[in-house]
Order: C-alpha cells, then sequence, then structure tokens
C-alpha cells in the first residue's frame, strides 16, 4: 500500500502475486478503466498503482483478508475526509526562495493536515446544526476530534496534527484565519535558516569569480580569498560550507567558466533528441578511431590501426570502411569509396545516400568527397561528440569483438584503470602479437561478422523503402572523385587508347562515334586501381571526358573461341558498319555542296579534278542525272564508289 499524489492506492504487482486478482482480469479492467490506475509501470522502482477505492469490492474484501489493519480505514469514520483540490493545487505549485518546489513529503503532509482539517470542519457545522435544530446547546468536543484524528489511516493522509485537544483546536482556528499558508513551516515561508550570507550584488561577484576559475579551487582556498577580500570591504566572513551552497545553486552558470564552451554544450545546454532513420540511404555517419588491438611492426614495438567507418544509421550496418596507420584523408575517401561499391554489391547500383555527417577533420578537402556521394552533407559541430551515434557503435564494437583477442589493448586513455587489461600480461604476450598484415585480417572479418549479422533486416528495409527520391552515381562521377589520374597521356589510334597504369600496359577504347574524331587529342586515364574495366578520358585542359571500355581480348584461333567473344565481336563489327556508312555520308554531302559549286565556274577548272567521279569516270553524267533523278538516289551510287564490303569481311579481325 501506498499513497500517491495523496491517494491511497494498491501495487498492481502485489494484487497479482498475491492472487487477488489475475494480471488478465487487471489489463481487462483498466483497458475498461473500471479501476483506476494512477501510475503506469515503469521497471521495479516505479510499479502500477491503482486506488483502493476504485477497486471494486470483491477485490477490496480479498485485500482486507490480508492487509487486517485496513478494516479502521474501511469502516465509516465520524471524520469525512475528502479529497480537496484547491488545497492539491495550492502545495503543488507552492514556490519559495529562487523558485524551488516543497519536497514532495512536505505536500503530502500539508495536503493531508488540511483536508483532514476540512473535515473536522464541517463536522463540527454538521453537529452545531443538528444541535441547534433540536434546540440543544453546543458543548465542546475537541476531546473527541483528537480521539477521531489519532484513528484516520496514516497511510493515506500522512498528517502530522497535533493530538493535543488545545494544541489541535488552536491548529483549527489558524487554518481558518490563515488559510493553506498557516499550514507550511516558517523555513519555507521565510526561506531557510541556512540563507546564503552572501546578500548583496558585489559579494555575489566576488564569489561567482573565485568559484568559476578555471584553476579549479576548491570550497576552502575560496572561502579564504573571499574573507581576504571581505576584511578589506568590512563584509561578513564565510566558510566552506557557504561556498558550497553557493556552488551548487550557480553551478549551470559556474560551469560554462570553469570547464568550457563544449563542455557547457553538451552537459549544460539543451539538447537535441532524435529518432533513427527508417530506411537505408537516408542517413550515414561516419569517423575513425584508433582500433584496440595490438600489432608489432617491423622493430618489434606494438603499436594500434585506425579504422575509418561509415554506419547507415538505419540498422547501424557497417556499409564501408577503410583502414591505415593513422586518420588521414586518404583513408576517409577510401572508407565512402567501400561504402559506395559495397551498396553496388547489395542494391545492384551505386546509390547516394541522402545525407552525411562527418567531423571536422580535413573537412575542406572532404568536402567535394562529401558533396559527390550525399545529396546533403551536414558536419557534426565541433566537440559535439553525442550527436555522432558512431562513437557509442565504436564502443559496442570494441566490447564485441576487439575484447575477446588476446591483442586487445583496452578502452581507451579516459576509461577507469581497472577495467583496462593486465599491463604485465601484455608484455609478456607482445611477442606473439600478431603484424600489421594479420592485424588488418583481424578487423576485416569482424566488420565482415557484422554485415553479416544485420544483412537480412538491411535488405529487408531495402525492399521495403520508397525509392522515388534515389539519385544514381555515375561510372564518370564514380571515377572523378574516386579514381586516379594516370602519370602520363596517349593519343587515340585503330587499337585504342593504350597508356602505362600502375606498371601494366592497358588499351581502352569507346563505342561512342564522336571518340574517333578526336584522334589528335592526347587523353589521360582516371581509373580505378580495383577495378579497370572502365575508365575516364580525358584531355589536357579537363573539357572532354569519354567513359572508356578496356579492350576486350579476342582468341587469335577460331577454335578457342568461348562464351562472349561472339558478341563482343559484334559490337565491334556493327560499331565500324555504323562508322562507314556515317562517313561515307559525310564525305558525299561534302562532294555533292562543293560539286554544285564548283560545277558551272570557268575559273575554277582546276578544283574539277577533285570532283567525286561515279564507276565509269564521268562526273558530268552524274550531273546530268541528277536532272532526272532523285538526289538521294545518285547519293546512294556515289557511296558505292567509296566504301566496298565483303561478305567475308570478317576475316580481317583474324
Amino acid at each position: 500500500m501506498e499513497v500517491y499524489n495523496n491517494i491511497l492506492c494498491i501495487e498492481a504487482r502485489w494484487m497479482i502475486n498475491n492472487e487477488i486478482m489475475s494480471e488478465s482480469n487487471y489489463k481487462k479492467l483498466s483497458q475498461r478503466r473500471d479501476i483506476n490506475v494512477l501510475r503506469p509501470g515503469k521497471g521495479l522502482d516505479h510499479p502500477a498503482l491503482v486506488e483502493f477505492d476504485s477497486l471494486p469490492d470483491r477485490f477490496k474484501q480479498r485485500i482486507l483478508e490480508i492487509l487486517p489493519d485496513l478494516n479502521s480505514f474501511s469502516r465509516n469514520n465520524l471524520l469525512k475526509i475528502q479529497h480537496n483540490s484547491s488545497a492539491s493545487h495550492y502545495f503543488e505549485n507552492y514556490t519559495y526562495g529562487d523558485g524551488k518546489y516543497l519536497p514532495k513529503s512536505k505536500k503530502a503532509e500539508y495536503y493531508a493536515n488540511a483536508v483532514v482539517l476540512d473535515a473536522i470542519h464541517d463536522f463540527l457545522n454538521n453537529r452545531k446544526a443538528k444541535r441547534n435544530a433540536m434546540g440543544k446547546k453546543v458543548t465542546s468536543c475537541w476531546e473527541r476530534m483528537a480521539e477521531f484524528i489519532s484513528q484516520v489511516d496514516k497511510t493515506r493522509f500522512p498528517h502530522k496534527l497535533p493530538t493535543n485537544l488545545r494544541s489541535l483546536e488552536r491548529k483549527y482556528k489558524e487554518y481558518l484565519s490563515k488559510g493553506y499558508e498557516s499550514l507550511i513551516h516558517k523555513s519555507y515561508l521565510n526561506g531557510q535558516k541556512n540563507a546564503s550570507k552572501v546578500l548583496g550584488k558585489e559579494q555575489e561577484s566576488v564569489l561567482m569569480m573565485l568559484s568559476s576559475d578555471g584553476r579549479n579551487l576548491d570550497n576552502v582556498q575560496i572561502a579564504k580569498l573571499y574573507n581576504n577580500a571581505a576584511q578589506c570591504f568590512e563584509w561578513s566572513k564565510i566558510t566552506s560550507g557557504t561556498v558550497a551552497n553557493f556552488r551548487k545553486k550557480h553551478q549551470s552558470v559556474i560551469h560554462a567558466r570553469l570547464r568550457g564552451g563544449n563542455s557547457f554544450s553538451n552537459n549544460v545546454a539543451m539538447q537535441v533528441k532524435r529518432s533513427a532513420p527508417t530506411y537505408p540511404l537516408y542517413y550515414w555517419t561516419m569517423d575513425g578511431w584508433d582500433v584496440e588491438l595490438f600489432y608489432q611492426d617491423e622493430n618489434s614495438n606494438y603499436r594500434r590501426l585506425t579504422v575509418t567507418v561509415v554506419l547507415d544509421a538505419c540498422t547501424k550496418y557497417p556499409v564501408g570502411y577503410a583502414i591505415d596507420k593513422h586518420e588521414n584523408a586518404e583513408v576517409n575517401t577510401l572508407a565512402l569509396k567501400n561504402a559506395i561499391n559495397h551498396i553496388k554489391e547489395l542494391f545492384g547500383m551505386r546509390y547516394k545516400t541522402m545525407q552525411i555527417q562527418s567531423d571536422h577533420y580535413a573537412l575542406s578537402k572532404m568536402t567535394p568527397i562529401y558533396n559527390a556521394v550525399a545529396k546533403v552533407s551536414t558536419p557534426a559541430h565541433a566537440g559535439n561528440a553525442k550527436s555522432k551515434i558512431i562513437e557509442p557503435w565504436f564502443r559496442y564494437f570494441n566490447k564485441k569483438y576487439c575484447q575477446m583477442c588476446f591483442n586487445w589493448s583496452g578502452f581507451g586513455v579516459t576509461s577507469r584503470k581497472e577495467l583496462q587489461p593486465n599491463s604485465d600480461l601484455l608484455n609478456k604476450r607482445k611477442k606473439d602479437f600478431p603484424t600489421l598484415e594479420e592485424c588488418v585480417i583481424q578487423i576485416e572479418s569482424f566488420i565482415k561478422q557484422e554485415r553479416a549479422e544485420h544483412h537480412d533486416k538491411y535488405m529487408k528495409l531495402w525492399q521495403e523503402m520508397p525509392k522515388d527520391n534515389l539519385e544514381i552515381m555515375s561510372d564518370e562521377e564514380y571515377l572523378r572523385t574516386f579514381g586516379v589520374k594516370s602519370k602520363t597521356n596517349g593519343l587515340l589510334r585503330g587499337t585504342g587508347l593504350t597508356l602505362t597504369l600502375n606498371g601494366q600496359k592497358r588499351s581502352y577504347d569507346c563505342f561512342d562515334p564522336s571518340f574517333r574524331k578526336l584522334s589528335s587529342v592526347k587523353w589521360s586515364l582516371i581509373h580505378d586501381p580495383d577495378d579497370y574495366r572502365v575508365a575516364l578520358a580525358i584531355n589536357e585542359e579537363e573539357t572532354l571526358q569519354y567513359l572508356v571500355e578496356e579492350k576486350y581480348i579476342q582468341p587469335m584461333a577460331i577454335a578457342e573461341r568461348s562464351e562472349g567473344d561472339f558478341q563482343q565481336l559484334s559490337r565491334i563489327r556493327e560499331f565500324n558498319t555504323r562508322l562507314i556508312n556515317d562517313t561515307a555520308e559525310e564525305i558525299s554531302n561534302a562532294q555533292q555542296i562543293a560539286s554544285s559549286l564548283i560545277e558551272n565556274r570557268r575559273e575554277l577548272e582546276d578544283l574539277r579534278k577533285f570532283m567525286l567521279t561515279d564507276k565509269s569516270g564521268q562526273h558530268k553524267d552524274v550531273r546530268n542525272r541528277k536532272r532526272l533523278m532523285h538526289e538521294t538516289e545518285v547519293t546512294e551510287e556515289i557511296k558505292v564508289e567509296l566504301f566496298t564490303t565483303s561478305e567475308n569481311d570478317y576475316l580481317r579481325d583474324y
């Protein structure tokens, strides 16, 4: 049994455990609101509370059988104690001092005093009215009143009214004359007894200056310095206890100068509470972390690697990562590259994320990369680690995977000493620590395990998510963002564009006809060192760019042809056929226009030898036939003269 908000309550779990009602019965009664649940259950320390008076009689009877002390309260008492909403509101909202509210116990006590005195007042008025109606003299009954209030159930009404009849009568009369304020102790009316001795603005300012000093002076030191000033200005001296009370009262103001702006923002200022994104690709966050795993370098020194992780906040899925000896812009770029390529492995295309959060490390250099992989880039405020959900994820990853390894280095320098591994044991084991390459394999295996654990849920959410606003990163944009530019350049030949990439000659070509018209341009290649299949050809001024493919290697012998060889060969033959036709048409059109200009000009006789002839070597006959034949028919005849093909032309490929 408990008094909650001045109302007698029974714990729901107590009733269920004592078989007063079943759990299903309790749920039905509360859902139908047949019982008044004043407080829902919130863990072991805050069980659900049900108003006793709202329970059906059959449950009250069972409770009274277990708790017989409630019988006296359940019987009709001559004092009809009723709820007083105005008294409850008054004590709940009463403030004193610097806006402080009454303690919870005092609220309950003062409210109980008020409703019991109200009951006494009602009893006395009813008694007086009855006796007057009967013509009897009204006599004193304070002895009975003192007896009545001694029988009041203090578990429900924890009053502290005096049981002495004279004191009770005096308290009653004071209540009638002064109201609720008469029930409040004078310490809450006039301020605490141990009020601060620093009364003036000047004294308070000196104490504020000393308390907020960045050297972190203790209370005794501050009191000593203050008292030196107090002696000079003839102020009252203070003790270290006064300083403690002052610092507690002004803690939020002192904190800013004592701990710094970042600490103030993280611990005092109002925080934003956020919800996790519903679907993949809505929000990525990334950061670097010194992995808590030792490895031994070539000099037998043990060190740690740094991993940059790109985390999808939807399911905390590690969508991308990269490992290096220390954090730098290059490893951050590689982590984003890994993320984009992993998205292609999962979803079939290189989809961009809608938003990415990062820290301010190498921000000017990384901003173009962030803008390329995300629609919106939102760097976290400097020093605001709380805004990055990846920070607690690193702790989770460290505890789940790294701590299980014999080369685990601990929880970081800021962690408590008792949580760290035994340094003596680490020194004995350091000769067995993995090499750099082996440590990289360790970390990669852990990330693969984490991906596998969240894969199914991540893919399920991908299937459910709306895809209208998704944006695809093209191959050209991908290579411009993550590709490496070749050190040399070259010209396009019939064999393609051939350059040396990472010590190996590679040939590329493009099925865009306009690319072959630029054979005089010097091209460089932007390529992906992890995938040489496609590259981006750019000129020196970077005003031209073409997506080129690595040349497909055809076997010389037809007998060695495998699946896919013929399809690739057909692509080239079809491209060349279109190229020949387009070239023939362009030359034919030029010749016809030039012929019409030169033909009737005697002074241009020397140019007529350059005019296109038919297969008989005549150009006049062609001119005469133009008068009778459609222009396209003549053009077709001229084209035949320019390019001749054979059914066995494919043999040229061999």
